[in-house]
């Protein structure tokens, strides 16, 4: 049995969609459809009911679901068994990180990570800090780097830096003098489930505003999306400071007004899943840098 097709399995029977699916792996859609019907023809039993929206598991679906879990953990644990018996730091480390980490933590973190273990390969999906949660939580992830303090009390967390919000719009654009003025601006929104913005629907509250105050022009998933829109003009934003300043320095956009509004963040790991030798190098390894973090 090819592992990687049961991993497919796993997410599109958590996830109840294909599509979904196969944007994490980075894969299209029919390619996780042949993946998931090959892993049938192997086992010789039809794992979803193709004819509901969703699709629903079978009932031998639901033992395969239950079993392949066990069996991925498994072999997860004995290819660590081995590796730490021949003293060799070498695996997969499966890292998710929200918008503003990847960007612009990770980076550097990753390259003196990898020079000092060239044996461990990095694997790094990109996601909201709701859902990097959840996929660390359900083991798909080894460890998220996330905006929002985690909700489950079954994560160990570790503050890994600061963050402060700015009000970003595009070149030229005068610079806003109070808060109360942008009730009246087209505004960018991030979708739910974004730290940046729940930690700015949570300062704007602090300072006597909600969201219902703001003209929303346009909804999206991504920093990278929303420097795109502000900087043709379509409006104003919310971004992280870190976000904000570098593309100030590219004339990308212009900093209308930068907020007392901080957050923090995160790495986040199942606090079951340590001792095993690359996940607690790679730990150890961030809580060396994190005063360098701390600076930024």
């Amino acid at each position: 049995m090819n592992l990687k097709r049961l991993q497919t399995f796993l997410l599109a029977a958590d996830h109840k969609n294909f599509s979904t699916v196969a944007e994490m792996l980075g894969l299209s859609q029919p390619a996780i459809s042949k993946q998931i019907k090959t892993l049938e023809e192997e086992l010789g039993v039809e794992l979803f009911h193709r004819d509901t929206m969703p699709p629903t598991l079978t009932e031998v679906g639901r033992l395969v679901y239950k079993k392949g879990k066990k069996l991925l953990e498994m072999w997860g644990e004995l290819t660590r068994v081995c590796h730490a018996y021949q003293n060799i730091l070498t695996g997969i480390l499966r890292i998710g990180a929200s918008t503003i980490p990847t960007s612009y933590i990770l980076p550097s973190l990753l390259r003196s990570f990898r020079e000092q273990y060239p044996g461990i390969e990095v694997q790094l999906t990109t996601n909201d800090s709701t859902e990097v949660e959840n996929l660390v939580k359900e083991r798909y992830l080894d460890v998220g780097i996330i905006g929002l303090p985690p909700k489950s009390n079954l994560l160990d967390t570790l503050k890994l830096a600061k963050d402060r919000l700015a009000i970003i719009g595009p070149p030229g654009h005068p610079p806003i003098r109070s808060i109360s003025e942008i009730t009246d601006r087209p505004f960018i929104f991030r979708k739910p489930g974004s730290g940046t913005w729940q930690t700015a629907i949570e300062g704007l509250s602090r300072m006597g505003l909600s969201v219902e105050d703001l003209t929303c022009v346009a909804l999206v998933d991504s920093t990278e999306a929303i420097l795109s829109m502000v900087q043709a003009g379509l409006g104003i934003a919310f971004i992280s400071e870190m976000a904000a300043r570098q593309a100030a320095e590219n004339n990308q956009i212009a900093i209308l007004l930068e907020l007392p509004i901080e957050r923090s963040f995160y790495l986040i790991y199942e606090r079951t899943r340590r001792n095993q030798p690359f996940l607690d190098a790679f730990i150890s390894h961030i809580k060396e840098k994190v005063s360098e973090f701390s600076k930024k």
